[in-house]
């Protein structure tokens, strides 16, 4: 179907813009701002999801705008960010294996997600997408806890986050 086509694209292009903007800005704004926005953002929007579901709106572009928004707040913090703090927060003797089980972790939950999806969409639709919401303020709270780390030399990061 052509309109499935269509939406398909407009969600990789908007994945794509914002990838790009993410990596822009990671260094000017920097990654614990970026991440409270992206997470607020992916609230909002899971949120509208959930909406979408419960109240049966399924019609015209709600639920297409709603998934272009958490897939815009999700690639300009987490979607760009997470790598570039993997990078960082790991002292440099055990930064290689860090980052092994940072990407590891990442994609196994990837995939684990994407198997598993067709069963927690039977639960429910607003269910589910409440509790990637909830998933949202998760990282909200992670991302408020977090030091800044743009600027900082490595060593000056290591002795922050030991603190």
């Amino acid at each position: 179907h052509e309109g499935a086509m269509l939406q398909s694209t407009l969600v990789g292009l908007t994945n794509l813009t914002f990838t790009m903007l993410g990596m822009f800005l990671i260094d000017k704004v920097g990654r614990r701002k970026l991440l409270i926005i992206g997470a607020v953002g992916m609230f909002i929007s899971l949120s509208l999801v959930a909406y979408g579901f419960f109240i049966g709106k399924f019609q015209g572009y709600y639920m297409l705008f709603c998934i272009m928004g958490y897939i815009a707040f999700f690639a300009i913090s987490l979607g760009a960010v997470i790598w570039v703090l993997i990078a960082e927060v790991f002292p440099n003797s055990v930064r290689e294996k860090g980052q092994k089980f940072g990407s590891m972790t990442h994609w196994t939950w990837d995939a684990l997600l994407t198997w598993f999806f067709p069963l927690f969409l039977s639960i429910g639709g607003g269910y589910i997408f409440s509790f990637f919401a909830i998933i949202a303020i998760g990282s909200l709270a992670f991302a408020i806890k977090l030091p800044e780390t743009k600027g900082k030399s490595l060593e000056q990061i290591q002795a922050e986050l030991t603190k």
